[in-house]
């Protein structure tokens, strides 16, 4: 709804939605916009939002209208936990972050049921708390980033984790090939609307809270293998 909603016009959400909006925002001004929350309108022309999976290389003319519709200077929270933004197109797509917010919700309701050995998972975030079954850490995969990746492909490498998350983002899951032989990934860069093209094919963080863990995995993919590290 608030995607339809016109400009500066309060919009009221949960206190839960204005949290992960600030952290975005946050995390878009830290990155100096390497995430960015605001690529609603891009994700949507390229086919890897909500309304279609036929993914197609938009026409210049188009990616340039969607582009300007995108961008955190226009997109503010209030104190009352309101969004606003200052054009009607913008659009908000979480999916870089929301999963890891909704892996630490369910952690949070397992705590709260006195549980303290869990492991949570939504699409590759990951919280892990307490011992696995065998008395040990938790034991987190990490899926070798082939081209042609399948699951239950080999990992690359495994991690020994308890009471932190995991988050894993790349190019190897959710792509199309196109015209030109070139990987079309579904995670973008807010400079140019294109989806990313370097050499990294995934990048994986460990953190205290899941949320952090999937903001910082996809922020870290955009910027790189140079710029990545650095940040």
């Amino acid at each position: 709804r608030f995607n339809r909603a016109q400009a500066r016009t309060p919009f009221k959400v949960s206190p839960e939605f204005a949290r992960v909006v600030r952290l975005s925002l946050e995390l878009n001004r830290r990155s100096q916009g390497a995430f960015d929350p605001t690529m609603g309108p891009v994700i949507g022309l390229w086919g890897f939002g909500a309304q279609t999976d036929v993914h197609v290389v938009p026409p210049d003319a188009r990616l340039r209208e969607a582009m300007k519709q995108t961008g955190c200077q226009h997109l503010s929270v209030t104190p009352r936990d309101e969004l606003v933004k200052d054009i009607s197109g913008l659009q908000l797509n979480l999916s870089a972050i929301a999963k890891g917010f909704g892996v630490d919700e369910m952690a949070g309701v397992l705590r709260r049921q006195g549980l303290t050995n869990f492991y949570v998972s939504i699409s590759g975030e990951v919280f892990t708390s307490g011992r696995n079954p065998k008395g040990g850490k938790w034991q987190v995969g990490i899926s070798a980033p082939v081209l042609n990746w399948r699951p239950g492909d080999p990992t690359v490498a495994v991690l020994s984790v308890s009471g932190q998350a995991v988050s894993t983002s790349g190019d190897y899951q959710k792509f199309f090939i196109d015209a030109e032989g070139r990987r079309r990934a579904h995670i973008f860069d807010p400079k140019t609307g294109n989806p990313v093209q370097h050499s990294l094919g995934s990048v994986t963080v460990v953190a205290d809270n899941c949320t952090i863990a999937d903001g910082l995995s996809t922020t870290l993919y955009v910027l790189g293998p140079e710029a990545g590290p650095r940040f």
